[in-house]
């Protein structure tokens, strides 16, 4: 996973804080406009318009990267974890790769306490 260090964010929060304070609520009210003019009229230099957060396959980076992935039971590619808004499943593990899909009725937290468990991570909050 791809992350950016802390110079860079702060570079990033700074150009996006500026961006707001010259051209929103004067020009425009959406800040993706906003960035784009400060970037096209006003910067220092580029700063890309989207930051690329995929990680492992299509995965976004998640706290479960940080703990360790489930393998998927039918290919072996890592799952990520999905969580559902109803029902008696509460999250899904789904494969990038194959399409599988395995409902479970363990929480979010379960799974994190679980993931910690079992790659043996201790917890930092």
């Amino acid at each position: 996973m791809k992350n950016i260090d802390f110079d860079a964010f702060n570079d990033m929060a700074g150009a996006l804080a500026r961006a707001r304070h010259i051209f929103v609520p004067h020009f425009t009210q959406n800040i993706t406009l906003a960035f784009t003019l400060y970037q096209k009229l006003l910067a220092e230099h580029h700063r890309p318009l989207r930051q690329n957060t995929l990680s492992a396959g299509h995965q976004p980076p998640s706290i479960i990267d940080e703990l360790g992935r489930l393998d998927c039971f039918k290919c072996d590619t890592p799952m990520s974890l999905r969580i559902l808004s109803n029902g008696k499943f509460k999250t899904q593990w789904e494969c990038p790769r194959c399409n599988y899909k395995r409902r479970s009725k363990r929480t979010l937290n379960d799974w994190i306490d679980y993931l910690r468990k079992r790659f043996n991570k201790v917890a930092t909050d």
